[in-house]
């Protein structure tokens, strides 16, 4: 099996996942479980401009999945996606945007959500806050984030 985790919003890390990520990878080598262990930082796939929206993060996520796991997948075999955040919705988007008349084609066969923002972003509010929009102001821009937006 294949685990993917799926990195929020601009992380470059693992240590959202504390030691899942190693702790797993050990598991496999110590051939207590057969799986494979990968990561997905939607950021290295598109840009985080105030445009962008939660469907274009999706769409950038499909574009990931065909480029770091397709090869992987053989006929019929599905992956198994842990999100954190951002993550959640933008794997929920993706399966809506690319499966939701055919599910039975959807390669994502479990979907673990931690954290996710299912009901706003205490970042998301933040991000949008004054505090947030300083940049902005001083750039003297006036639009919305629209990713934030959708995570509100």
């Amino acid at each position: 099996m294949i685990v993917i985790f799926v990195h929020g919003w601009s992380v470059t890390h693992t240590n959202t996942y504390g030691e899942l990520p190693q702790w797993l990878e050990r598991q496999s080598k110590n051939g207590k479980l057969n799986i494979q262990v990968g990561n997905i930082y939607l950021g290295r796939y598109i840009s985080f401009d105030d445009t962008v929206t939660v469907d274009d993060i999706a769409r950038a996520f499909d574009h990931a999945v065909r480029e770091e796991i397709a090869d992987k997948l053989r006929d019929g075999q599905r992956f198994a996606c842990i999100t954190h955040s951002t993550g959640g919705p933008v794997v929920r988007k993706w399966m809506d945007l690319y499966f939701k008349n055919n599910l039975a084609k959807c390669p994502l066969s479990h979907l673990i959500m931690l954290a996710p923002s299912n009901h706003g972003s205490a970042l998301a509010q933040l991000g949008k806050s004054r505090l947030g929009r300083i940049k902005s102001f001083l750039k003297v821009l006036n639009q919305e984030n629209m990713c934030l937006i959708g995570l509100s």
